[in-house]
């Protein structure tokens, strides 16, 4: 008896995955995901209390990981000159590819999916956090008429909306999608510290 509930939940699971991908948590309903599952919406609510409830199982892994990822200790990059690979903003990138990888969907879901929903904001709060980063180690390098508030905002938009690009268009070979977001933070953050002195 174990196993069918189980083996329910997770179809329950699969299809809602499917379908808060393709119309989103606001225009989702439990009918269509039933209806997709083969099954009635009242044994959905067996197991799911309502929509939130089925969001949030799916989301929720992603969400306390992402969370971590904004927490990352500050270090600040070595003296021979910012590099891609010393700034913490380049960790927080590495751990959303590592989420990327690990929960792929669920995290796009999360990010770009869950309006109305209690999640609604884990893209600002994440585009938000990278720039806090950005500016905390950034701009104390910077000239002060070289600043711009808006800057730190625009690079980790550009950063995390590139990354969602690459991932959208090689997204099922980790190998490829690795080398190419490496190669976007290179051209982004190489020397950063060097060129917004320019």
């Amino acid at each position: 008896m174990q196993y069918l509930q189980e083996e329910t939940r997770h179809k329950i699971l699969s299809v809602a995955l499917r379908e808060f991908a393709a119309r989103g948590y606001k225009d989702a309903s439990m009918r269509q995901i039933a209806a997709k599952a083969e099954m009635t919406v009242g044994n959905i609510y067996r197991y799911y209390d309502n929509k939130a409830a089925l969001f949030d199982a799916l989301v929720r892994p992603a969400w306390e990981q992402l969370k971590s990822v904004i927490v990352i200790d500050k270090r600040i990059g070595s003296a021979g000159g910012m590099t891609p690979h010393n700034l913490p903003v380049a960790q927080i990138a590495q751990e959303i590819i590592r989420l990327a990888r690990d929960y792929g969907q669920k995290f796009y879901i999360l990010l770009f999916k869950s309006e109305g929903s209690p999640y609604q904001s884990a893209y600002d709060r994440l585009i938000q956090r990278i720039a806090e980063r950005f500016e905390q180690e950034l701009f104390p390098l910077v000239p002060v008429e070289a600043r711009d508030r808006f800057l730190p905002e625009l690079l980790a938009k550009t950063i995390v909306d590139g990354f969602f690009t690459i991932m959208d268009t090689c997204g099922d070979d980790p190998t490829r999608m690795e080398k190419l977001f490496g190669q976007l933070l290179g051209i982004m953050l190489k020397d950063v510290d060097q060129r917004m002195k320019g």
